[in-house]
């Protein structure tokens, strides 16, 4: 159910050496229309990713000429501000992703980081996609139908081993909504929560009836769904 970075990032990236210019970076970022420029070596170690130049760094040399900064970032924004090359100018380490990794996990490196790009490397930190905060937003971009599918199949019918004709799922503009009559109140908070981890969902509307009562005394245990754990369920 969850999508993986693979699945969104971008594979065709531009990129630039530590020797490309101060000018030929602007240039580039003005001509591909982007906010970030990852730097691999290709001298030393077979292409791999040795530091990341974004927008806010190609502007150091704008703001050193508008006055000085606080004491704590003095030192690096004058680093930057003099910088003639991608090198001089880079951040390294750069935080980085895997191709398999979730996009939740994704987001919240981004969120920790402070980054607006996020490059995808292999196993042997080979530059082999990148990561924006657009990208991150694309699961919203999937149709209805789509949407609708796998709420269907996956939750109600996979996880939730409930027969096709038990629950209604309609989806507009990827708001979920569902209808039909389950057993217990308790399976309606399930079906909620899980079709509200679906990639692209919106919000769910609860529209659900129910058998039985949570004090009804003949009410059974709640069985955890397929492949998760009972005590998942509730939480």
């Amino acid at each position: 159910m969850s999508w993986t970075v693979d699945e969104v990032m971008t594979r065709q990236v531009v990129t630039v050496r530590p020797a490309t210019p101060y000018k030929e970076l602007v240039a580039l970022m003005s001509r591909h229309a982007i906010g970030a420029l990852p730097v691999v070596d290709l001298v030393d170690s077979d292409g791999r990713l040795v530091g990341m130049v974004s927008g806010t760094d190609l502007l150091a040399k704008e703001r050193a000429a508008a006055g000085a900064r606080r004491a704590s970032r003095a030192r690096a924004e004058q680093a930057k501000a003099h910088a003639e090359t991608a090198g001089e100018l880079m951040t390294s380490p750069v935080v980085t992703a895997r191709a398999g990794d979730a996009l939740a996990r994704a987001a919240r490196i981004m969120h920790r980081a402070r980054v607006r790009h996020l490059p995808v490397v292999d196993a042997t930190g080979r530059l082999v996609g990148i990561l924006s905060r657009g990208d991150l937003l694309k699961p919203y971009l999937r149709s209805d139908e789509s949407i609708r599918h796998e709420v269907a199949t996956e939750v109600l019918g996979r996880l939730m081993d409930l027969p096709p004709d038990a629950v209604e799922v309609s989806v507009d503009e990827g708001l979920v909504t569902l209808r039909g009559e389950l057993e217990t109140s308790s399976a309606g908070d399930v079906a909620v929560r899980l079709a509200s981890a679906v990639e692209g969902v919106v919000g769910v509307r609860n529209r659900l009836g129910y058998r039985l009562d949570a004090s009804d005394p003949r009410m059974p245990p709640l069985p955890g769904a397929r492949g998760l754990p009972a005590a998942e369920w509730g939480r």
